[in-house]
């Protein structure tokens, strides 16, 4: 989160009241330097039954602005580890760090039509 702050001028905080697919899912809402609200990350990072342990990105929504219809881009990383006061090791946090690039080019990617809408 510090790196998004410094070097893309994204600021992060956490939204409480949303209804999400497990209480374990954490909702953080990206605002550029002017407090515009850019898109959403979900991240579903602890483990469950049948759930992938290594950190993946999927993209829930494109960014969409056609007509009266827009809709902000929205992704969810997940991963499977045990729980947040484990440290990672390297490999986990180099995958971890991988996939926040990929949620920052597609929050503040723009296009007029959305691929995934």
């Amino acid at each position: 989160i510090f790196v998004m702050k410094k070097y893309f001028e994204l600021y992060v905080s956490e939204i409480y009241d949303v209804d999400t697919w497990h209480n374990s899912v954490i909702v953080l809402k990206i605002c550029d330097n002017n407090n515009v609200l850019l898109g959403y990350i979900y991240m579903d990072l602890l483990t469950r039954n049948n759930k992938t342990k290594r950190p993946q990105t999927i993209i829930i929504n494109d960014h969409y602005n056609c007509s009266d219809i827009k809709k902000l881009p929205s992704t969810c990383i997940i991963a499977g580890y045990d729980s947040f006061s484990k440290n990672l090791s390297f490999d986990e946090s180099i995958y971890l760090f991988k996939q926040f690039g990929f949620v920052i080019h597609h929050i503040v990617h723009k296009s007029k039509y959305g691929l995934n809408n």
